[in-house]
């Protein structure tokens, strides 16, 4: 086949659904930033760990900035396990407890090892899809860093905190290290718990009560 013959027709198919689209993350200026939850994606598994993605919107920066980033969205991929119980990641107890629903964390302690074991992937998917009504609309505090990866650097969430600690963070002075880092443990303060975990064999039956 010569070089100037044409290529035969390939059936097209987007690399992307409707499902998948969404708005881009972007980079924005290091600093606190108040922030409201837009939910979080189903969990994604491998023989390492199991995640999933939180997504958080921009509602106001710092007093020195206050309006730096309002409205840009940043995704943080938070870990709900890690096989080998490493600590260099973003726990999901920490993101549900700045989030002000440490009943979800007490759900899942409360699991026998009977409930666990009965645990399948789509029923994991099922409890997501309820967890991400439940933070919806919920607040905190977000510390974004610099991330340098392969590629440019990005904007990444190092720590979120309650909410009740935003007056303290807005005037607050980051700490700005000598560039970008990565990702390091992430230190949250509980603010105790939200109310009784559900009772029965369902303990994530009241995600959706209101608080």
């Amino acid at each position: 086949m010569s070089q100037n013959a044409p290529v035969p027709f390939r059936p097209v198919r987007l690399d992307l659904s409707m499902a998948d689209v969404r708005e881009p993350s972007v980079r924005i200026p290091v600093g606190y930033y108040l922030v409201e939850c837009e939910g979080c994606d189903a969990p994604v598994q491998t023989a390492t760990s199991t995640t999933t993605r939180f997504l958080f919107r921009v509602v106001a920066g710092a007093d020195s900035r206050p309006n730096a980033g309002l409205g840009a969205r940043l995704r943080e991929t938070v870990t709900v396990e890690s096989v080998a119980h490493e600590r260099n990641h973003f726990p999901l107890s920490n993101a549900l407890v700045a989030l002000g629903r440490a009943d979800i964390v007490q759900a899942f302690e409360a699991m026998t090892p009977e409930q666990q074991s009965n645990m399948t992937m789509d029923r994991l998917a099922q409890v997501f899809v309820r967890i991400s009504s439940a933070i919806k609309g919920k607040q905190c505090v977000a510390d974004v860093r610099d991330y340098v990866g392969r590629a440019q650097p990005t904007s990444t969430i190092e720590a979120l905190y309650p909410l009740a600690r935003w007056e303290e963070f807005k005037r607050a002075t980051p700490y700005q290290a000598e560039g970008p880092s990565g990702m390091g443990p992430v230190p949250v303060q509980p603010m105790g718990p939200n109310g009784p975990t559900a009772g029965g064999s369902d303990l994530f039956a009241d995600l959706n009560r209101s608080i």
